[in-house]
């Protein structure tokens, strides 16, 4: 072990600051609250739900503490028990990472075959199993994809039920909805329930099912771009996220200043859900690669920026929630000039892609794209929201939630108005902050914002050994 750590000290500068050892400590942070939260699920736990939330928000206040410029005088005190408490953690999951690799190739956890009753372990080991396939939202992808490819409408063709049976999903990655068989179930129903249901609309595949989505409900460019490469023959989507996410992540390690790379390079290695999310068909992994790029880029190369940014808008809706804090530090750094002219970039691309749709059915697109937002869903996520599924509060109203993150996004826009230019960093995890406060606050929409972050963080040249922010010059 003492090797290790002279390793890693002779691989991390000495001159690193205080925040990018807090980083590192935030990361097992992240995992326990990501663990915490899939027990809940898995087993009903109220106690892992309501535990894995209060972890996701020490995660998140630690994320608010890495973007405080100040933050690194502050830590100066600390840093003789930081850094080698994050080499430790460094190695640590490194291993982890390792050993990751190993087992699940070996598929140590196999399927309970003695017939008794399920214990907790073997629920687990069950789910644990099964992460490693394609959810519904991925098979939904895979086969809008295909059907572009074939000149199709993947609007129009979509079926939820083709689709898992031809990437072989399984019943719990379905997405009920509160209506027909479900709609007395609150807050959430029963696998076994969705597993019989599952069983009966499986024998009618021609026929689209009422309870559970069934709609592509994702803009155009979350399907044109993986059909070019099913198109150049890869077979299996996760293989189109890995290329997308290991491309970006290349482009920002080659652009950030070569004594720092090492330091992206850990914290990507380290982050061990990126690479269990891949292999779980993730679809998040179709606009992280932009995000990353865009908001990195976004002082250097603005124009590929906003490219990527407009890219990012076309693919999934979470990032429609992040746009105003990327507009906001745009206008802060360039003037309402480049303001424009970034609007027109992003307005473009996302028009690019869409505009066909649009002008076949709008109606049908407009239903679509917005479809996650006006249908019947359960409450679901790790946020505020699992006071409800965790039985703690009886609140059935999906408005007040809404309302609540409409509130908390309006109120991060506004503080990121007046602060974009001391505290620029905040501004991908305000954008995704509001959705800890929505009716589905699904852990995917968070994983990522630290990456980003930390990228931002290296490339804008904000740890230099002797740089710091007008923040802190300013005290």
């Amino acid at each position: 072990m003492k090797r290790l750590l002279s390793l890693y000290n002779a691989i991390i500068p000495e001159d690193t600051k205080p925040r990018i050892y807090w980083f590192f400590l935030a990361i097992p942070v992240k995992l326990a609250a990501s663990a915490l939260s899939g027990v809940g699920f898995v087993c009903s736990s109220a106690v892992c739900y309501l535990a894995g939330t209060l972890v996701w928000v020490l995660w998140l206040c630690m994320l608010l503490v890495f973007c405080y410029p100040q933050a690194d005088r502050k830590m100066l005190a600390h840093i003789q028990w930081m850094r080698p408490a994050a080499a430790t953690t460094c190695l640590v999951l490194l291993a982890a990472g390792l050993s990751l690799a190993v087992i699940i190739p070996l598929n140590v956890l196999r399927d309970d075959s003695s017939g008794h009753e399920e214990s907790t372990f073997i629920q687990l080991a069950h789910a644990f199993d099964k992460v490693f396939a394609y959810n519904d939202a991925t098979a939904l992808t895979h086969q809008a994809a295909d059907n572009f490819n074939k000149g199709l409408n993947p609007y129009k063709e979509s079926n939820i039920i083709e689709a898992m049976i031809r990437f072989e999903g399984s019943s719990d990655k379905l997405t009920p909805l509160r209506k027909g068989v479900f709609e007395e179930d609150f807050p959430y129903p029963g696998l076994e329930k969705i597993e019989d249901y599952w069983q009966e609309i499986v024998l009618t595949p021609e026929v689209v099912p009422d309870a559970v989505v069934s709609v592509y409900g994702y803009p155009s460019a979350s399907f044109i771009i993986p059909a070019l490469f099913i198109k150049a023959g890869i077979t299996d989507i996760r293989l189109v996220f890995l290329i997308l996410t290991a491309g970006a992540l290349a482009v920002v390690v080659w652009t950030t200043p070569s004594n720092r790379r090492i330091i992206l390079l850990l914290a990507v290695l380290c982050s061990l859900e990126l690479a269990n999310s891949i292999g779980a068909g993730e679809t998040g992994f179709l606009y992280f690669p932009l995000l990353l790029l865009g908001w990195v880029l976004i002082k250097k190369q603005w124009l590929l920026s906003a490219v990527f940014m407009g890219i990012a808008l076309a693919v999934k809706q979470v990032t429609w929630f992040i746009l105003p804090f990327y507009l906001i530090l745009t206008w802060r750094n360039a003037g309402i000039r480049r303001l424009s002219l970034v609007v027109l970039v992003n307005l473009s691309v996302f028009f690019s892609f869409n505009i066909v749709y649009m002008i076949d059915d709008f109606n049908l697109w407009a239903g679509s794209i917005l479809s996650p937002m006006s249908r019947q869903m359960f409450p679901l996520g790790v946020g505020f929201v699992t006071l409800v599924t965790s039985g703690v509060l009886d609140i059935d109203m999906p408005q007040f939630f809404t309302l609540m993150e409409c509130a908390i996004w309006l109120a991060c826009i506004a503080w990121y108005v007046k602060k974009a230019a001391a505290y620029p960093l905040a501004g991908p995890l305000l954008g995704v902050l509001a959705l800890f406060f929505a009716w589905r606050s699904l852990w995917p929409y968070f994983f990522y914002v630290d990456i980003i972050v930390l990228g931002c963080l290296l490339i804008w040249n904000e740890i230099g050994p002797n740089s710091i922010t007008p923040a802190i010059q300013n005290g």
